[in-house]
């Protein structure tokens, strides 16, 4: 019997973990680890730079690092929220689908988060679909994770300046 070796990085055997057979799984649990597989998204997202590991975005991308202060910071803000999607497609076409974001208040020298908000089918218009997550612990911590406070601050005060 002839033996081929299958080489996969971090984001192929995560991506493939979630659509493979029983079988299969178990053979990427033993060769990755339990935990691999089945970290909270929040343990793994901490940073712009963990966000584009996990989705396999390049950090050089122009649209990361060309641009207005607020235009940079939305486009990493969108990125950060697809990572903690984990694959989810979040649509305003489907009411019956939650979409929850954190709804910030301006507060001395910045915005904090208010609290995390959730519609079914519409949005602010501060706020498009690309910046609301699938669940409200997602959205609260979206809203106070210093590293993305610090961006939505970038796009909220630079935006209010244009």
């Amino acid at each position: 019997m002839n033996k081929k070796t299958l080489q996969l990085d971090e984001l192929k055997a995560k991506n493939l973990y979630k659509t493979a057979s029983p079988e299969f799984k178990q053979m990427l649990i033993d060769t990755w680890g339990e935990k691999f597989f089945h970290e909270n998204i929040m343990d793994r997202i901490k940073s712009f730079e963990d966000a584009c590991k996990e989705t396999g975005e390049s950090p050089d991308n122009p649209k990361y690092i060309y641009g207005t202060i607020d235009e940079i910071a939305a486009n990493k803000l969108k990125l950060i929220c697809k990572a903690l999607n984990e694959g989810v497609k979040l649509s305003f076409r489907n009411k019956d689908q939650k979409k929850w974001y954190p709804w910030m208040i301006f507060e001395g020298s910045g915005f904090r988060l208010d609290v995390a908000n959730c519609d079914y089918s519409i949005t602010g218009a501060t706020f498009g679909s690309r910046l609301c997550v699938d669940t409200q612990t997602k959205a609260e911590y979206l809203g106070t994770h210093p590293p993305f406070v610090k961006l939505y601050n970038e796009m909220m005060i630079q935006f209010e300046n244009d």
